[in-house]
């Protein structure tokens, strides 16, 4: 069924919710904390190359296009994760900064707990369908809240429309890539400017 929180965040308050601390299936909202631990974990990795492995390449649903032939920085895969949604750069980043997926995965639930999230658990850093990974829509608020007030960078990645990645093979004078919210398009119906 739905669920939902609506919450003064000045206030730290729920306003309303429906089935706020129920469980539901994160999908692609997963990816938000995998940025978060990016950020904390792997903030002087933003700007060395990542590792890109053929376990990250193989992935399903929707991805970036990554490829070990074409060097990409970590900061780039974080757009690529946050803007298209793309597994491929997801897996790529848990990679680079666990040092190995599982560790990472590990540290996803680590900080989960640790920001209270009580109806959250994950077995993977994207958003294929698992039984296991679940949260709350409270639990996704305090982790977006956590993101917003401590990351700049995250704030900058999530309000981009627009970003021009590297050149690659396929792109020899590289290429833009653009977010699907719907929100940040310009001359969308649902564009909000602020």
């Amino acid at each position: 069924g739905a669920s939902a929180a609506l919450l003064w965040t000045n206030k730290n308050k729920i306003i309303a919710e429906k089935n706020g601390d129920s469980a539901i299936y994160p999908a692609s909202t997963t990816k938000i904390l995998t940025c978060i631990i990016a950020l904390e974990e792997g903030h002087t990795l933003l700007k060395k190359e990542a590792n890109i492995s053929s376990f990250s390449i193989k992935q399903d649903g929707t991805l970036l296009g990554i490829s070990p032939d074409n060097p990409i920085i970590l900061e780039q895969l974080l757009y690529g994760m946050m803007l298209v949604s793309g597994n491929d750069a997801a897996s790529a980043v848990a990679e680079t900064v666990g040092g190995e997926y599982h560790r990472f995965i590990q540290m996803m639930n680590e900080k989960a707990k640790e920001l209270g999230c009580t109806g959250t658990n994950f077995v993977n850093a994207h958003v294929l369908h698992n039984d296991n990974n679940y949260t709350t829509a409270e639990d996704l608020y305090k982790m977006t809240k956590y993101a917003y007030d401590k990351f700049p960078l995250f704030k900058k990645i999530t309000s981009t429309y627009e970003y021009e990645m590297p050149k690659n093979d396929a792109n020899p004078d590289g290429y833009s890539i653009y977010s699907t919210i719907s929100l940040l398009r310009p001359g969308s119906v649902y564009e909000y400017e602020y």
